[in-house]
């Protein structure tokens, strides 16, 4: 069964069908939420989506679903326990679909797990080798952190760059506010690493998704890194075939 998997974050949306993704190919990534004219002439038997905007974002996606094939389209939601993890929030339905999903997905293999997602906020989740999910944190993406300067200073105006590159104390004001967005989610991430690797008494793995994640990459070597660019997508994928059509959301 073709199932087209959507990932519909608060800047981009991705799609892929599963059978691609379990043959290593990568998603693919629209600028707009418009669907793309792929869809049309590969219609899928079921629509599985991730969707962290708002209901009027959510019923017009459906909308535009509908009008193209008469399939199940299927909302995944967190929930307290799906494919071997356990949310740790009080209220498990209220932690950021994508990050429940990034959590499922990480575990996929074994041993403890941070999860790292750098998209338009940086999120941080740990997991431990059991599969309980331990909490973790939110921050600001390097586009809202640069944003936010640049709106309470009056002479920083400095566009985003998409890989930000540190190579220490900077000497100019362009370098040193990218130098310092990139230490402060570097340095996020690592105390978050500590954190958790202080609690597995060994190294956890680094699993990182999201647009941002090349300038996270620095501190670390190949070996410590789980680079995953679709982690929301395989996520979408293992609760689905978990948690079956029965425990989704009719978008």
């Amino acid at each position: 069964m073709a199932i087209l998997l959507l990932d519909v974050g608060n800047s981009r949306l991705k799609w892929i069908f599963d059978e691609d993704l379990l043959a290593g190919r990568r998603a693919e990534v629209l600028a707009g939420d418009a669907p793309a004219p792929a869809w049309e002439t590969r219609p899928p038997q079921e629509v599985w989506v991730s969707c962290v905007r708002d209901g009027a974002s959510e019923a017009a996606l459906r909308d535009r679903l509908q009008a193209l094939w008469p399939v199940p389209v299927r909302l995944a939601r967190s929930c307290a326990y799906a494919a071997g993890v356990h949310n740790a929030y009080e209220q498990p339905t209220t932690l950021g679909v994508d990050r429940w999903l990034a959590l499922l997905a990480a575990a996929r293999r074994p041993g403890a797990a941070l999860v790292v997602d750098a998209g338009t906020a940086l999120t941080i989740d740990a997991l431990d080798a059991e599969g309980q999910h331990l909490g973790g944190y939110i921050l600001p993406g390097t586009a809202l952190m640069l944003d936010a300067l640049q709106r309470h200073t009056a002479r920083v105006r400095i566009r985003p760059e998409p890989a930000l590159r540190s190579s220490g104390f900077a000497r100019n004001t362009h370098d040193a506010v990218l130098a310092g967005l990139q230490l402060a989610q570097q340095a996020a991430v690592q105390q978050a690493y500590a954190q958790l690797q202080q609690r597995s008494h060994k190294p956890p793995r680094l699993v990182l998704t999201g647009g941002g994640s090349a300038a996270l990459q620095e501190p670390w070597s190949a070996a410590q890194l789980e680079l995953e660019p679709d982690l929301v997508l395989w996520g979408l994928l293992r609760w689905g075939q978990d948690c079956g059509a029965g425990a989704a959301v009719p978008l």
